[in-house]
């Protein structure tokens, strides 16, 4: 059985390409539909790459005692070219790409499942005479969800939001363009030098941009660290025979993440602050890709998304940062919950700042290797006929 795809058959082959190290296909201002009166020509296609598969395994045991013991894990994996919604233009502008958008390359699915490790205990016995008690616990660990980092408007001029960033081998590979944040009449400005510093710190506290230097980010590549939760059970049958016949009752008690009730950092999962820390600037003069680093806050007293001091302990405080804690879907207090954080101004100092980070539980996903990054003149043969980018040269 193949899947599915979209093509956009209004969009040309792109103009040009970035220099510099993210040397991908660009398209040129106004020169990103082939008939200008025609807003989207989404088609509805078939393709046979990507695939699924899972596996599970278990063990379980009743004891004569009342006990009872199951422990089990599953595995499994889920590669496509697109996670196709009800709507065909959607599905195509919402698949985030690199080279080209008519034909991306097969990557890890929205609902990769990754691993999951699950355990229950009981026990049971009468002691009241009125019918069975049962206390039972149960373990689940899964695989916290993947993310994929992306510019926050369209870098390549495509028409659509939904490039994947490059991830600069070091600091002489980033290209920020001086940021001016406005707020009614307040003005703040971020110089490149203090952008190409939080951003450097931001990089090297984020497991996975950390390890994939060089590289564009993958859709669905980021992951989440794991998430463990508990959850309690009490019941009590009680059984009677009324007008000759059996009848019994259940009152049942559950403790949802007890894990979390024991304590506050316990049954916890992770989500992203930000999946859109840059956002497209144009190019330089010589053609290659300006950007500019997401803030958090307002001006005067907006903060660049990362600390850009020389603290050891930047990694750590980061964390918090670049992922925002949440409790089984819903915050520590319910409701939400700031996390303080180290953050550099525009004049250079360190502040504490506080962000607010929305609940959002996101299905397990699993991580797979991100794209090369190509040079020019290998992005403009990929731009025509390649499924996989290059790897860049030097």
């Amino acid at each position: 059985m193949n899947g599915i795809a979209y093509i956009n058959a209004n969009l040309p082959a792109p103009q040009t390409v970035f220099t510099g190290a993210d040397g991908r296909p660009r398209w040129t201002p106004n020169n990103n539909k082939l008939y200008a009166n025609v807003i989207d020509a989404i088609v509805l296609t078939n393709q046979g790459r990507g695939y699924s598969w899972s596996a599970a395994a278990s063990l379980e045991r009743a004891f004569q005692s009342g006990w009872f013991a199951k422990v089990g894990y599953s595995y499994g994996a889920s590669r496509n070219t697109v996670d196709a919604g009800s709507i065909a233009t959607g599905s195509w502008s919402g698949n985030q790409i690199v080279i080209d958008p008519n034909n991306p390359v097969a990557a890890n699915s929205q609902f990769y499942p990754g691993g999951r490790i699950f355990g229950a205990v009981s026990y049971t016995r009468d002691f009241f005479g009125v019918g069975p008690t049962s206390v039972s616990v149960y373990f689940d660990g899964h695989s916290g969800g993947t993310d994929s980092y992306i510019f926050s408007n369209d870098m390549n001029g495509d028409g659509v939001t939904n490039d994947l960033i490059y991830i600069p081998r070091n600091i002489g590979e980033m290209n920020f363009a001086t940021l001016t944040v406005t707020s009614g009449t307040n003005t703040q400005t971020f110089t490149p030098a203090q952008q190409v510093a939080a951003w450097e710190a931001y990089i090297n506290q984020d497991p996975y941009l950390r390890n994939h230097r060089g590289e564009y980010a993958g859709r669905n590549a980021a992951l989440r660290p794991w998430y463990y939760r508990a959850d309690l059970s009490f019941s009590q049958d009680v059984s009677r025979r009324i007008g000759g016949q059996p009848n019994s009752l259940q009152v049942r008690l559950d403790f949802l993440n007890f894990t979390n009730f024991l304590k506050s950092d316990w049954g916890v999962s992770q989500t992203l602050v930000t999946s859109r820390p840059l956002a497209s600037a144009g190019v330089d003069a010589s053609g290659a890709s300006r950007y500019t680093l997401a803030t958090l806050g307002s001006a005067p007293n907006a903060v660049l998304i990362c600390h850009a001091g020389l603290s050891a302990k930047c990694g750590s405080d980061l964390e918090d940062l670049s992922e925002g804690r949440h409790h089984g879907g819903r915050l520590a207090d319910a409701t939400r919950r700031a996390l303080h954080v180290q953050l550099v101004d525009s004049d250079g100092r360190t502040a504490d700042a506080g962000q607010t980070v929305g609940a959002q539980h996101a299905a397990p996903l699993r991580r797979f290797s991100g794209q090369k990054s190509p040079t020019a003149a290998r992005a403009a043969r990929a731009a025509r006929a390649t499924d996989t980018p290059a790897r860049p040269s030097g």
